[in-house]
């Protein structure tokens, strides 16, 4: 959707593509920078999973990362990179801001590595508590996520989304089973100007309140108008 908005085309796979070596490939934000893709991938907001990943396929053209611990971690394997941040979801309100009610005090938004712990059947039946799949369609998660007044998330795209939309917010650890640990968090949190930023632990709250009582809006100090004007699709 994101891309479609800002290229004013059709996005599609690359992987449909037997020519693919002949056509642009992007690579857009998640944290993909590790895994092997095709080595002409443009990128542009992705990060990396943790600091121990080697990228497989040096991109042709980074024009921004998700946050510093990427960039730091691609010039130690001597991969060129901007000091452009962000991660491009943040500019999705520009494109997207339904307008819905405030119908819930909190959303929880569990990663999906963690949808299944018992943690969370305290909160389910809980008024006023919505549990929000990450894995949504993207205009149903949005909408969801406006309709909270308060976002407690362990998925780095519920923090995100919380944020963009300037909702308190707050990072929480269920499992703790989250491939890379806290890596792509704090690459994220320090992009915006954030370098402290802790998870709370779902096991120690007492209750859907406390959590209530932890969210804060967190400022966006980072630069949107330049992540935007580093796509290398924008449309004119």
């Amino acid at each position: 959707m994101l891309i479609e908005a800002l290229s004013k085309k059709k996005p599609l796979l690359f992987r449909n593509f037997l020519n693919v070596y002949d056509r642009p490939v992007y690579m857009v934000v998640g944290s993909l920078l590790h895994t092997p893709r095709v080595k002409n991938a443009q990128v542009w907001g992705t990060g990396l999973i943790s600091d121990a990943e080697v990228v497989v396929a040096k991109p042709r053209k980074i024009f921004a990362v998700r946050g510093p611990r990427t960039r730091e971690m691609l010039l130690k394997q001597d991969i060129s990179c901007p000091k452009v941040f962000g991660d491009p979801a943040l500019l999705f309100p520009s494109i997207y801001c339904p307008d819905v009610m405030k119908e819930y005090r909190l959303g929880i938004i569990p990663h999906y590595m963690d949808t299944s712990s018992p943690l969370l059947s305290g909160y389910r039946n809980v008024e006023g508590v919505k549990i929000i799949d990450v894995a949504s369609d993207v205009h149903e998660f949005v909408r969801d996520v406006c309709s909270c007044r308060a976002i407690a998330s362990s998925s780095l795209h519920g923090c995100i989304a919380a944020d963009a939309y300037h909702i308190p917010s707050l990072w929480i650890k269920i499992t703790g089973n989250i491939r890379g640990k806290d890596f792509k968090f704090h690459d994220y949190y320090e992009s915006i100007g954030h370098e402290n930023a802790t998870p709370f632990s779902l096991a120690s709250a007492e209750d859907a309140d406390e959590l209530v009582d932890e969210c804060q809006i967190k400022e966006i100090n980072l630069d949107l108008a330049e992540l935007r004007n580093a796509c290398p699709f924008l449309a004119e």
